[in-house]
């Protein structure tokens, strides 16, 4: 799903946030708390994550919030266009990214 909308984007933002918390996420304070670089961003395929805490799982997610890989490894090949969002796990907590892939 590609999206090209910014308030389209937003809603799927807000309503993927609202489902962590719905899971069990400790609260948003937490996820806005945890320093985590991704990069490229906007990207081709390729992106990297980087903390300098320790990364225990990073899961991918599509924009409407369907899991599509866990990993541990910081390095996340992408093959289809769109909207996703990274959610890392730290030993610290948890953030999640917003990425796109063109």
């Amino acid at each position: 799903m590609v999206i090209h909308d910014a308030t389209i984007a937003n809603i799927y933002l807000q309503e993927f946030t609202e489902r962590f918390n719905e899971l069990g996420a400790s609260g948003i304070d937490e996820l806005i708390t945890v320093e985590v670089s991704v990069f490229p961003n906007p990207s081709k395929g390729v992106v990297q994550v980087k903390s300098d805490l320790t990364i225990q799982q990073i899961n991918l997610y599509m924009a409407d919030g369907k899991l599509i890989s866990t990993t541990t490894d910081t390095i996340l090949d992408v093959k289809t266009k769109g909207i996703y969002f990274i959610k890392i796990i730290t030993e610290q907590g948890i953030s999640v990214k917003k990425i796109v892939i063109e």
